[in-house]
């Protein structure tokens, strides 16, 4: 087998950042369904000596709902082990005094509960699935246009998303139209951002350029990885297609059939 490292074109492995969905488990109508051997590699990665973290850009859930469903699955995983924007975008908030606007999933408001939200002076954006309504938005609009120094969060800027047997749009597309609807930019805390890897590194204690991203999306995982110094890993799960490994314009540093084959690559050569 070649040098894993060397294909890697990284010295050595010093921690992972790993996908949640697409790579631990998919969505379905039913609830999540872990894909096939992630248990195993996961729980195989967790006794080993390389720290990790679950970089994830959840934004419908709060990272002890997430928890909750990888230990129903049968991960080994703690809460300090995921990093999600969620997390991040409240830290901020708390930090610069913000009362958010916010366009969130139903099931994320409670996270957010003990911020006030009266009188508000930003916008926070998540994925709200189906329930965006046009006055939501319009509430967004009026905020960003009337207070054009405000700020606007974005937890994420993917495209779609695999949810079941099919694809869900993702934020990125509802962000983008608030940033030309008012012009103001926004601030994203989540994947792709160089920001959001540099604090999942930091709290690693690593340093980017040792650290491996392993993924599903070959744009906001692997390409925000490599953009932000790190190497990127795709793979052939969750929402991957064949057409990702041909892109001109991100070239993962590695392919593996799931996470699994990741891991027994490592084992192989005594990497973990």
């Amino acid at each position: 087998m070649p040098n894993l490292l060397h294909r890697l074109n990284i010295s050595s492995i010093n921690a992972l950042l790993i996908d949640i969905h697409g790579v631990l488990f998919n969505t379905s109508p039913s609830g999540p369904i872990a894909i096939e051997n992630s248990v195993h590699a996961f729980n195989k990665l967790k006794k080993s000596r390389i720290p990790l973290r679950l970089c994830s850009n959840e934004s419908q859930i709060s990272g002890e709902v997430v928890l909750k469903k990888l230990l129903d699955l049968g991960f080994n995983a703690s809460i300090d082990d995921i990093f999600n924007p969620p997390k991040a975008v409240k830290s901020a908030l708390l930090s610069r005094n913000l009362r958010p606007l916010l366009l969130i999933h139903s099931d994320l408001q409670a996270f957010f509960a003990d911020i006030e939200q009266t009188d508000c002076n930003c916008v926070v954006l998540g994925d709200t699935a189906l329930e965006l309504t046009s006055e939501k938005l319009y509430a967004a609009f009026n905020l960003l246009i009337a207070n054009p120094n405000a700020k606007f969060y974005s937890m994420g800027q993917g495209r779609y998303y695999k949810h079941g047997d099919g694809l869900m749009m993702d934020l990125g597309g509802y962000m983008k139209a608030l940033e030309y609807w008012t012009g103001v930019s926004a601030e994203v805390i989540g994947k792709p951002s160089k920001a959001f890897f540099q604090m999942v590194v930091d709290d690693l204690k690593a340093t980017t350029d040792s650290c491996v991203m392993i993924g599903d999306d070959v744009v906001s995982d692997v390409g925000g990885a490599q953009n932000s110094g790190l190497k990127g890993v795709l793979v052939r799960t969750g929402k991957y297609r064949p057409e990702d490994e041909l892109r001109n314009d991100v070239k993962p540093n590695l392919v593996v059939n799931d996470l699994n084959d990741f891991v027994a690559q490592l084992e192989a050569q005594n990497l973990l």
